[in-house]
């Protein structure tokens, strides 16, 4: 549904907005994406990425943050 969000974890983080039909990004650092094409429905989102999503676990396990229960 357009407002969705999905986020996806390992060595990079990827964020998905669903925008519905319409292809826009405008906030800095996301841009525009196809999410899907069904027949004649096409849905957009828009992404962000960083790939320095793995280094910073192995940081984080590093100094110990992995033994934190919450």
């Amino acid at each position: 549904d357009e407002g969705d969000l999905k986020l996806t974890l390992g060595t990079g983080s990827f964020m998905n907005l669903n925008t519905g039909r319409s292809a826009t990004a405008n906030t800095t650092g996301f841009y525009p994406v196809v999410a899907w094409k069904y027949g004649d429905e096409l849905v957009y989102s828009f992404e962000g990425a960083s790939n320095d999503t793995g280094v910073l676990i192995q940081w984080a396990s590093d100094i110990g943050i992995n033994k934190i229960r919450f």
